[in-house]
């Protein structure tokens, strides 16, 4: 992300290059469904920016703050066969998609590829701060050769490791992680569903019980539409319904994070969408379209 995210000081370190996100909906690149052509542009900036041959790349495979984008399965396995070309590792961040949130226990598993190193917190959790990094047995002993050592106030908390135990061990007595595939597959459906009837409602995207919306003036400008993002939000809360949503936040402000509990049922789901479809009939009939800086050239 750029913008005001590159202005706070510290920001950023330095012998990191950025590539592009693969963001299929608003691609630069002409016929990127599968975001491969995103894919060769980052594989240029690397080439032209950096020795080539990085220690790492990091990705989120379901980029929540960055706007609920969905890479494809083609573009993470491109990912994981040039980490195995180059020797680079594939650090895959999943502080918000793993343990369960996506149907399934870590949102790598989505794409049929094994990362070098996953990262979580947040719901491995539930709730108490709580983080961690899992990797293979031949990283770890190597890293430890080599000396490396992290340390902080809580690291190996008895506590904390007792809070995840307990975290995991409630996921799968319930069957939590199961449920998250099968409500996200209906909600997912009825947001599909409400895009169809809806003109400002540009693109659905997500796993699981992890989504977004894309809300836009209309489908064939695509032009990002902050202004009736925030109407449906605050509609939405004023009628007992939570979404995560910023007018200030990323991508312009217009996109719709959804991310219900695990524990959500059919019905709680129905009254959502319900709350949800009066929400965007309110938005479309008292928000005046409004042109905002944003990703309306792509």
């Amino acid at each position: 992300m750029g913008g005001k995210f590159k202005s706070v000081p510290g920001s950023g370190l330095p012998g990191i290059a950025y590539i592009p996100a693969p963001y299929a909906y608003r691609s630069p690149f002409k016929d990127d469904e599968n975001n491969m052509a995103c894919f060769r542009q980052g594989l240029e900036i690397i080439n032209w920016t950096t020795t080539g041959k990085p220690a790492a790349i990091i990705l989120e495979v379901v980029m929540s703050v960055g706007g609920m984008i969905v890479p494809s399965r083609e573009y993470v396995q491109a990912v994981r066969a040039w980490c195995n070309q180059t020797g680079a590792l594939m650090i895959v961040d999943e502080a918000q998609s793993g343990v369960g949130r996506t149907g399934k226990w870590f949102a790598v598993e989505h794409f049929g590829v094994v990362p070098d190193i996953i990262t979580t917190s947040k719901s491995l959790g539930g709730g108490v701060p709580l983080s961690g990094v899992t990797t293979t047995p031949e990283i770890a002993d190597r890293v430890a050769e080599l000396g490396y050592h992290q340390s902080s106030s809580h690291t190996d908390d008895p506590f904390l490791a007792a809070v995840a135990l307990a975290n995991i061990e409630i996921l799968e007595r319930e069957g939590l992680v199961q449920n998250a595939e099968r409500q996200g597959r209906y909600l997912k459906g009825a947001l599909e569903q409400l895009k169809a009837e809806h003109e400002i409602l540009g693109d659905v995207r997500g796993l699981g019980l992890m989504l977004g919306i894309e809300i836009v003036v209309d489908k064939a400008s695509k032009t990002p539409s902050a202004g009736h993002a925030s109407a449906i939000s605050q509609y939405c809360r004023d009628h007992g319904l939570l979404l995560g949503h910023r007018p200030t936040g990323a991508v312009s402000g217009n996109i719709i994070r959804i991310l219900p509990p695990l524990i959500l049922h059919r019905q709680e789901a129905d009254e959502a969408l319900s709350i949800l479809n009066d929400a965007i009939i309110h938005a479309q009939k008292t928000v005046m379209p409004k042109i905002t800086n944003g990703t309306a050239w792509m």
